[in-house]
Parts: structure tokens; C-alpha cells; sequence
């Protein structure tokens, strides 16, 4: 692959077109003829490589998210989670209505049982949790503990450094 064809594919944001026909690109192609000249002129190659590299993301979504229905015990943890959820929400409810008429039934899990059954799982929870949080430095160590549980490293030692982390992010800024 010619190193020019990915700066050229970089710096004007060329992209098939949805209708896959002709390569779309920006505006600012056209003050560097030369530039424009060379992305017609190898177009077959351009296209060739942004549909291998569309690939490429595809299947690693696709290993991604197989890793991620592999760890044991998540689906349950998740729709524990769910179903406790849903019966806070009914339980709040039948209470706003004076506790008239038949109380919610508890889900027959609690989270803390399934956890513990599935440590993986809550790890995978947790950092997700953490991955999700509005803040960056904390939604940064997030991910990197994620990334780890997904690839199958040491649950405990990626929730020990998520937490690490985020920990010594809030002592070096508390007075700022």
C-alpha cells in the first residue's frame, strides 16, 4: 500500500460513498489539483483498501463481542441486575400508591450471589460501570480494564489497577 494513498485518505477524509460507487471526499481536494488528480487516478487501489480496512473493524468488532458472550456468568449477572431493577421501580410504585394491592416479588438471584459465583463477571461489570462514567480519567482507566477482562487477563489485578488509577487521579487533583 502506498504510504501517499493513506495520507491522502487521512488528510481529505475520502470514503466510499454509501452507494459504493465513487469515493467521497472533502471539499478541500480541490485546492491541490494534484492532490485530486492522483485520488481519481488510483481509485481502484483507494477503494480496495478502505473496504479491507471496513473489514478489518468489522471482524474485530465481530472477536470482540464473541470474548465478551464468553465470559461465564455475565448474561446472568446482567439480567439479575435488570431484574432487580424493575423490581425497585414496582416496589417504589406499589409504595407511591399507598401499598395498595399486591407487593412486587422479589427477583429469586441477588446480585451479590451471582458476583460471587461469577467474579469474572462483576469485574466485567464493574470497569464497564467505570468505562461509562462522564468523566475522562475515569472512564479511561474504565476501558483499559475492560480491554484487559475482555482478552482474558487477570480479572483482579485489572480491577486493582482501574481502581489504582482513578484513585491517584483524585488524590493529585483534590484542590483543583
Amino acid at each position: 500500500m502506498d504510504e501517499n494513498i493513506k495520507a491522502l485518505i487521512k488528510r481529505y477524509g475520502v470514503k466510499i460513498h454509501k452507494d459504493g460507487v465513487h469515493l467521497a471526499m472533502s471539499q478541500f481536494v480541490t485546492k491541490n489539483p494534484e492532490d485530486k488528480d492522483y485520488i481519481i487516478s488510483h481509485k481502484a487501489e483507494i477503494m480496495d483498501y478502505l473496504k479491507a480496512e471496513a473489514e478489518a473493524k468489522q471482524k474485530a468488532a465481530e472477536e470482540r463481542q464473541a470474548k465478551i458472550a464468553a465470559i461465564e456468568g455475565l448474561d446472568l449477572l446482567e439480567s439479575t441486575i435488570n431484574e432487580w431493577a424493575i423490581y425497585h421501580d414496582e416496589f417504589n410504585r406499589f409504595i407511591e400508591n399507598d401499598a395498595i394491592g399486591k407487593p412486587p416479588v422479589k427477583p429469586a438471584n441477588t446480585i451479590e450471589e451471582v458476583k460471587s459465583l461469577y467474579p469474572r463477571a462483576a469485574a466485567y461489570v464493574k470497569a464497564d460501570a467505570f468505562y461509562s462514567a462522564e468523566h475522562y480519567a475515569k472512564s479511561s482507566a474504565g476501558k483499559k480494564a475492560l480491554d484487559s477482562i475482555i482478552n482474558g487477563n487477570d480479572y483482579n489485578k485489572a480491577i486493582s489497577d482501574m481502581e489504582k488509577e482513578w484513585s491517584e487521579y483524585c488524590e493529585a487533583h483534590i484542590w483543583d
